[in-house]
C-alpha cells in the first residue's frame, strides 16, 4: 500500500517506526523523506500537496480514523466541503 506514495501521513512517527512493520519496511528500502507527522500535515497542508497521499494509523477506535481522513481531505480540498 505504500509503495508508490509520494507521502506518508502517520499519527505519531516514532511509534510508526517501532510498531508497523509496513512503515519500517518502506523506511528501510526508500529512507524516512516521504514520512510526516499528522500533526505537520495539520498545520500545513498545502506544503505537502501531492497525488498520492497515504495516511497509516496505528489502531485504536475506528470512528477516529475516519474523522482524520476527512479533516486531511477536507484540509486538501477534496471534500467539496467549504
Amino acid at each position: 500500500m505504500l509503495e508508490g506514495s509520494e507521502l506518508i501521513v502517520v499519527e505519531h512517527l516514532e511509534q510508526a517506526l517501532l510498531e508497523s512493520g509496513e512503515v519500517i519496511d518502506y523506511v528501510r528500502k526508500h529512507g524516512r523523506e516521504r514520512l510526516i507527522e499528522l500533526k505537520d500535515f495539520m498545520v500545513k497542508p498545502e506544503a505537502y500537496r501531492k497525488d498520492r497521499v497515504v495516511f497509516k494509523s496505528m489502531g485504536g477506535i475506528g470512528l477516529e480514523d475516519l474523522a482524520a481522513a476527512y479533516v486531511l481531505l477536507r484540509k486538501m480540498g477534496v471534500t467539496g466541503d467549504s
